[in-house]
């Protein structure tokens, strides 16, 4: 059984490099040792209630890259869609404002961690 599970894990852990090096949307993700039984740290900070769930994907989404953002929206939407943060109205919504330059979205962080 344990060299089975040895076999396992090198078995995904190469499969999953592999995978992270062609795709550029996993660039802000690792691959964790051992990766068989051992979820990402992501899913691990997780508690089991429905809303830490769906900020757990939001999270994912946005270390993926595949959290529809206003600038992402600006470049492939033939209509007219602003790049702006709709929040405070000064810069593009990127994935890097989101996650530490928006102050709206700061405001809001600070205020939860005191709840």
């Amino acid at each position: 059984m344990e060299k089975f599970k040895k076999a396992s894990n090198e078995y995904w852990e190469n499969t999953w490099r592999q995978e992270l090096a062609t795709q550029s949307t996993m660039e802000y993700l690792q691959v964790q040792h051992p990766v068989v039984d051992n979820p990402h740290n992501l899913w691990k900070s997780t508690r089991p209630r429905q809303h830490e769930g769906e900020r757990a994907e939001i999270k994912a989404r946005l270390l993926t890259g595949t959290f529809i953002l206003h600038s992402n929206a600006m470049k492939y939407n033939t209509s007219e869609v602003s790049a702006t943060c709709k929040l405070r109205g000064v810069d593009d919504e990127t994935r890097e404002h989101i996650l530490g330059r928006c102050s709206a979205i700061s405001q809001l962080r600070e205020e939860k961690s005191h709840d």
